[in-house]
């Protein structure tokens, strides 16, 4: 028989996330996310009802949760949004997802949090928290980590730090899902892909060597559009 678990509220979060535009109106969209440790398990969040009542313990709005956003991404959590359209005018406001109780909302609570809020279900860990100018401090790190160790004589230590870049990499990916800035994030991951299978054995010439980054440099340049930022600078090696 499987439990149900309490549904947090993830407030840290919420308040940064992206939301329509909220004003005075009787009717708009509630657009709600749910992270937890995995999607199975008895979590069932994937494809899951979604129950919105009022005060009066009314019925007012469905939805159904989609797959896992985090799919695509190397992350130990998993993260499934829903929509319920045209949410009407109420005191309060009770959000029930499958066989999991969620919180209850004021009118102003919900609104503080522009209709878009996170839920936190179990012992979910929360990916690295970061804006989209994270990924500017990232690239110049990664372009240290690349071009800062002696890869001749310590080729060991300079594949170790590109893959802890990697992993890094992979965090903040997953951090802009969280916050709903899902192209940053998908054009971030391949990066981090890619920095986790870097290594040294099997090229023996500079050619290869930049044959292997060019897809490094390419990734970093549009994650950096992306985020706003210039400082990347693609790394070659002569």
């Amino acid at each position: 028989m499987k439990t149900a678990l309490p549904i947090l509220v993830g407030f840290a979060t919420a308040a940064a996330l992206a939301g329509c535009s909220v004003g005075e109106t009787e009717s708009q969209a509630l657009r709600g996310q749910i992270i937890a440790p995995e999607c199975g398990g008895g979590y069932d969040l994937e494809s899951s009802q979604v129950t919105l009542r009022n005060e009066s313990n009314d019925i007012i709005g469905t939805a159904t949760t989609g797959a896992d956003a985090m799919r695509s991404i190397q992350a130990p959590v998993c993260l499934v949004r829903f929509t319920i359209q045209n949410v009407p005018d109420a005191k309060f406001y009770a959000v029930r997802i499958g066989s999991h109780a969620g919180p209850a909302w004021s009118k102003a609570e919900l609104m503080a949090q522009k209709y878009s809020p996170t839920l936190t279900l179990g012992a979910a860990e929360l990916p690295e928290s970061g804006k989209p100018s994270a990924f500017c401090d990232f690239a110049v790190e990664l372009r240290v980590a690349l071009i800062g160790e002696d890869f001749d004589n310590q080729p060991e230590a300079w594949v170790e730090a590109v893959h802890a870049s990697g992993i890094r990499l992979h965090g903040l990916a997953a951090s802009q899902l969280v916050d709903r800035n899902d192209d940053l994030a998908h054009a971030a991951d391949p990066v981090a892909n890619a920095l986790d299978t870097f290594g040294w054995n099997g090229y023996s010439t500079i050619k290869a060597l930049n044959r292997m980054l060019a897809p490094i440099n390419r990734g970093m340049a549009e994650a950096s559009l992306l985020a706003s930022c210039d400082q990347w600078e693609n790394v070659t090696y002569s």
